[in-house]
Formats: C-alpha cells, structure tokens, sequence
C-alpha cells in the first residue's frame, strides 16, 4: 500500500500528473480539479494516494488530502461506482472543500433510480443540475429558467407525486428558496405525500455577496439561519443534517427508505460558501 507520495511535478493531463521520486516516475489518476492546481512543473508536491489492481494492472490514484482520500474509498464502495466514475465526481467539486453542494447532488443522482423525478429550484440550482444531473428518461426532470421566482420545488414536487405516485420524487433546493415554500412541507406530512427534499444550506446567499458587500456588512442582508431538518422533524416528517461528506450515502438511503414507508423526508446538507458559478 502506498498512503502518499511527494515527488517533483514533471508533466500533467486532463486527469493524470507524473511525479518523479528520486528518479523514477510515477503515473498517477487524479480529479481534473486537481490536475488543474496541483502546482506548476518542477515543483514539489505531496499526493494522497490508494493503488487499484484491476485486470492485472495496477493503477494509483491521487488527491490533495487524506479528506479527499476518505472521500474516494466511499465513493468507490457504493454498488456502481468505480474508480473513473468517482473521479469524475470529484472533478466537479473544489479540490479542498469540504462538504460541496456538488457532493449531494452528484451522489444522489448515482444513488436514485433513472425513473425519479427531479424538481430543481432557480437560478444557480438549475444552472448546476444542467451540468451535473444526467437524464435518460423523459418527462423526470423539472425546473424553472435561471431568473424565476423561488420556491417552486416542493409544490411541483408534491404534484408530480400526486400524478406518479410509484415514482420517487425529489426536490432540489436552498436556504433562500426555503423562506419562501417551505412551510409546503408541512403539507406534504399533513396530507401524507413522501417527496424527497434535497436542501443546500451554507447559511448564506453566497453568489450574492461579491455585488452586496455594503448590504451584508450593513445590514447582514446575505445571511440566512435556521436548522431545517429540525423543521422537518417538527412537522412530523423525517429530518436529518448532513456535515460530513462520509455521511451523504448513508443519509440518501435513509432518507429513501422513509419515502418508500409514506413519510415525507428533508435532508440538510451544510455546505461551504462557493462563489464562484457556471457561465455556460
């Protein structure tokens, strides 16, 4: 087993770097995010590593930090996901972070069945579920344009359970768009409709701040607070909060198993302030 490597940074591809250890180089699979920022060419850097024989052939793979590392053995222990597949899931997140709010999406979308139905909120939501969230059948994937109102996702969500019922339905959605329908939840336990809530919480309107720094250092105007899974838990459903990317799978299938027994179920997912957003 070979838990790290530090050696000079010699060349780099889309998703691999070469190091060379004391003369001798090492080929090594890493996120693209990674390849990207690992360090310019004739440096010395320091790679996480866990080495994979497949066919005959060994293969390592590297990250920035034992966190990530962590992050990898997970990934690959989930039934189909390999070591590409949990690459490329770890490309689409800053090499560091530490909960991302692409880790919950992108988990999910490998965890729920091809025929769920997925409601994302605006603006950024859809922005990131464009890229991130493959569909391949038709009519299960839902959303407003970039600039609409928010809160659509639990009404929608709770209509197209009502129309498909033997389909799982998710939502999508954030801290701000949660002030505005959240209390649809409520609903969803009242009249016994199991969805899905996906929620991204970083306590903020993060893609805001760099255009409101005279309104959030005046008057706080970026901030949101509030623990909705206890909210969830308080209405009757099921509620749970996430902060430890170890814990998305588990909570994911917890929280199917509660909509499979007829209990509507909310996961919190804290993630970090990004922004930085898609311009495509």
């Amino acid at each position: 087993m070979i838990a790290f490597i530090t050696g000079v940074l010699r060349a780099r591809g889309p998703d691999w770097v070469q190091l060379d250890v004391g003369g001798v180089g090492f080929h090594i699979s890493v996120p693209a995010s990674l390849a990207l920022t690992v360090g310019e060419e004739g440096e010395r850097v320091t790679l996480h590593t866990r080495m994979i024989i497949r066919d005959d052939e060994p293969q390592l793979y590297g990250f920035p930090s034992p966190a990530a590392l962590q992050f990898f053995y997970m990934l690959t222990g989930v039934s189909g996901i390999g070591p590409r597949s949990a690459l490329n899931l770890l490309s689409a997140r800053p090499p560091e972070a530490l909960l991302a709010a692409q880790d919950a999406v992108q988990i999910a979308r490998e965890l729920l069945p091809e025929d769920g139905i997925l409601v994302s909120e605006t603006g950024v939501f859809i922005v990131m579920l464009d890229h991130l969230w493959p569909v391949t059948r038709p009519n299960t994937f839902f959303g407003s344009g970039g600039a609409r109102t928010m809160g659509l996702t639990v009404p929608a969500a709770l209509g197209a359970k009502l129309a498909r019922p033997d389909q799982l339905c998710i939502n999508v959605w954030g801290d701000a768009a949660i002030g505005f329908t959240g209390m649809d939840f409520e609903t969803a336990v009242r009249e016994r409709i199991p969805i899905l809530s996906i929620l991204l919480n970083n306590f903020s309107m993060a893609i805001e701040l760099p255009i409101m720094q005279a309104a959030t250092e005046k008057y706080r105007s970026t901030d949101i607070s509030g623990n909705y899974a206890d909210m969830a838990k308080a209405f009757g459903g099921y509620g749970e909060r996430v902060t430890d990317p170890a814990e998305i799978i588990p909570a994911i299938e917890r929280g199917i198993e509660q909509t499979e027994s007829g209990t509507p179920a909310l996961l919190e997912f804290i993630t970090q302030k990004e922004i930085d957003i898609s311009r495509y």
